[in-house]
């Protein structure tokens, strides 16, 4: 096998995780955080571009979610909102896509949550 040919099978073999494991991002503005306060689910009337998704929980694993880190995406939705940026949500749900996320469901496949920055 030729040097080059070994280098394209080297890719091809390479990106094999990242297409059998697609991911997508819905961005957008933050507002209408809120807190069930009887399960502790973080809710957003807009975040992302996604409308009242149950996000996660602070007070048990939700949406493969922990507590802790919960409470890391609430503290960043709530600086997005107060501060008027956007937020970036990334998923990794099989077949999913932004519009494919009802309202009132859970965000299912979320795996990283970060403010925009800036121009």
């Amino acid at each position: 096998m030729s040097k080059i040919r070994m280098k394209e099978a080297l890719i091809a073999l390479a990106m094999l995780p990242a297409i059998a494991h697609a991911t997508y991002s819905c961005t957008g503005p933050v507002n209408g955080v809120a807190v069930e306060a009887r399960t502790g689910i973080i809710r957003a009337a807009n975040a992302g571009g996604l409308a009242y998704q149950s996000i996660c929980s602070v007070s048990s694993t939700n949406n493969l979610i922990d507590p802790t880190a919960c409470k890391s995406i609430y503290a960043l939705l709530l600086t997005a909102q107060t501060t008027n940026q956007q937020v970036t949500m990334y998923f990794d749900d099989a077949g999913g896509s932004c519009s494919s996320h009802a309202a009132w469901a859970p965000a299912t496949g979320l795996y990283f949550v970060n403010i925009v920055p800036p121009n």
